[in-house]
């Protein structure tokens, strides 16, 4: 009877953890879904090319009307969006290689 008892609890024991995982991974799959379609960043090389083009000449621009400020921020919007072209170029490059 004791050995029938100590089994029993095991078993309880571990068919509750195998269902309370379960639950956590399909929600957890559900919560990825969810951030896999809301963070995905699409590259459009050219698009960025010419953003990048277009906020240096506004800065310029800036910089010759004495507004250093506005300048310095179209600047810095223009290298972060030089860094993300980077690294979709790299990104792109890395997946077309094979794995192995």
């Amino acid at each position: 009877m004791r050995r029938f008892l100590t089994t029993f609890a095991v078993s309880t024991l571990v068919a509750g953890t195998v269902l309370i995982g379960t639950d956590r991974l399909t929600a957890s799959s559900v919560r990825t879904e969810r951030l896999d379609t809301v963070g995905r960043v699409t590259c459009d090389i050219p698009q960025m090319q010419a953003d990048i083009r277009r906020l240096r000449a506004e800065a310029a621009e800036l910089d010759r009307a004495g507004k250093r400020a506005a300048a310095t921020k179209a600047r810095a919007t223009a290298d972060g969006t030089e860094r993300l072209m980077r690294a979709c170029i790299d990104g792109d490059r890395d997946l077309s290689k094979p794995r192995w």
